[in-house]
């Protein structure tokens, strides 16, 4: 049952990943900016990706101030979704994730999102192709799973520059990735 779950949750992840990919391609993707809540919008990705992957660990921290910011709350939401997933398909057991945000200093609707990672790291040559659609990076240890059609970060690239920001990944193989998302 554990592995049938397992299936599933994937395959409903697949499915939003070619259903959003679909929409771009056909330029039906519109983005309905409104006044999110940033905490509200985080308790959401994070109970789903609770959901999936209980065995990684997330940590949260977030300013004290009550942050809104216009976007579209759906996408974002995909974007974090992404990737969260994504950390965890390079994050050994015993690793964890951590997610922050901030709103840039002097720019009241501009917001920082950091997505880090314990795990493997991406290698230089890999970067300028990482969010490219259907590239895939290969996994450098065979004992942990990637499962994935190199859909996820270019829908996070797409999603993120709809929203007129920007998306990078820094990193230190074999200590994780840090991905950073300006909206």
């Amino acid at each position: 049952l554990g592995e049938a779950c397992s299936d599933a949750q994937w395959l409903t992840r697949m499915v939003e990943n070619l259903l959003s990919v679909t929409r771009i391609d056909s330029e039906k993707v519109t983005v309905q900016k409104t006044p999110t809540v940033l905490d509200e919008l985080l308790d959401t990705v994070l109970v789903k990706f609770r959901k999936r992957y209980p065995e990684i660990p997330v940590e949260l921290e977030t300013p004290d101030a009550f942050i809104v910011i216009p976007m579209d709350s759906m996408l974002i939401q995909q974007v974090l979704m992404n990737l969260l997933s994504n950390a965890f398909k390079f994050t050994p057991e015993g690793g964890r994730v951590d997610v922050s945000m901030e709103v840039l200093k002097g720019e009241p609707d501009k917001l920082l999102l950091k997505v880090s990672d314990t795990g493997t790291g991406i290698k230089d040559e890999d970067k300028e192709h990482i969010f490219e659609r259907f590239y895939q990076v290969d996994h450098p240890d065979p004992n942990l799973q990637s499962t994935g059609s190199g859909i996820g970060l270019s829908l996070v690239h797409d999603f993120v520059t709809l929203h007129e920001g920007t998306v990078q990944v820094l990193d230190n193989v074999g200590a994780g990735s840090v991905f950073l998302v300006t909206i």
